[in-house]
């Protein structure tokens, strides 16, 4: 079947297939397990009735792997922002009525859960020092544990909108964990996605404050709709942050969350 490429990541290529559905053809660093842990955690999310495409089968192209999903002709929450602003605060809203909904999910799944993500991303962590590592392996065995489903990467780029619905995509960073973990990652990549290059200093600096307010909006609106408190978010920054490293961000980002670490660690080792 001809195929229409409609989308491309740090992960995957996307596919149309057909008129009802889409191909997610891996890259040769993504292995078996792994996406068999995202077609599972998708089918979990599908069958539980949470909004999400439904994934119907793993495919192979040649050498590469594929999941074949349900098409949704829809936009990423992030364009329909970026083209709207005023409704920015509704779009926010809307976000975490989302995540309140797939953190109130239990998910007993002990093979992945949120603390063994974050000791996986610093034991391959290069850019801390051995000594750094044992520290922080140390803090977050202190960490708590939790059964409640956390995608693990929600933002606007993971949510589609299709005629007023919205639906969660991308569910290979899917664990079982807290939901202050996997809102602290959400305030995060909010507070911290990369500027594209060529923008003008003193324009990447208003948009830096802008996401910022951005983020800080955001748990407040979580924390009103689930009654979690702000400062449980406190304890999941380090760790979080020092997992971000691993995320092939540019040079700038690198620089700029190193900053930021070393600011965490002075307030939490």
């Amino acid at each position: 079947m001809e195929r229409k490429l409609i989308g491309a990541g740090r992960t995957s290529e996307v596919y149309e297939y057909g008129d009802d559905c889409i191909l997610k053809l891996f890259t040769d660093e993504i292995k078996l397990d792994m996406v068999k842990k995202e077609y599972d955690f998708s089918r979990f999310a599908y069958e539980n009735d949470l909004p999400t495409p439904e994934p119907k089968e793993i495919m192979y192209e040649k050498d590469r792997i594929e999941i074949l999903y349900e098409k949704i002709n829809g936009e990423p929450l992030l364009k329909i922002a970026m083209m709207n602003v005023l409704a920015i605060k509704k779009i926010l809203s809307k976000m975490a009525e989302l995540q309140y909904k797939i953190n109130s999910m239990e998910y007993d799944n002990g093979a992945y859960t949120f603390k063994k993500y974050l000791e996986r991303a610093i034991e391959e962590n290069i850019f801390i020092t051995g000594i750094e590592k044992k520290n922080m392996k140390e803090y977050i065995n202190k960490l708590p544990g939790g059964n409640k489903v956390c995608h693990g990467d929600f933002h606007p780029e993971n949510i589609l909108c299709s005629n007023g619905k919205y639906y969660i995509i991308d569910w290979m960073t899917g664990m079982q964990g807290p939901p202050a973990a996997d809102v602290a990652r959400t305030e995060m990549i909010l507070k911290n996605a990369e500027i594209p290059g060529r923008a003008m200093f003193f324009i990447k600096i208003l948009i830096r404050i802008v996401q910022s307010k951005m983020a800080k909006m955001y748990v407040k609106e979580y924390c009103r709709i689930s009654g979690m408190k702000k400062n449980e978010l406190d304890i999941w920054r380090l760790p979080l942050y020092v997992a971000r490293l691993n995320e092939k961000n540019s040079k700038k980002e690198e620089e700029r969350l190193m900053k930021i670490i070393r600011k965490l660690e002075n307030q939490a080792l």
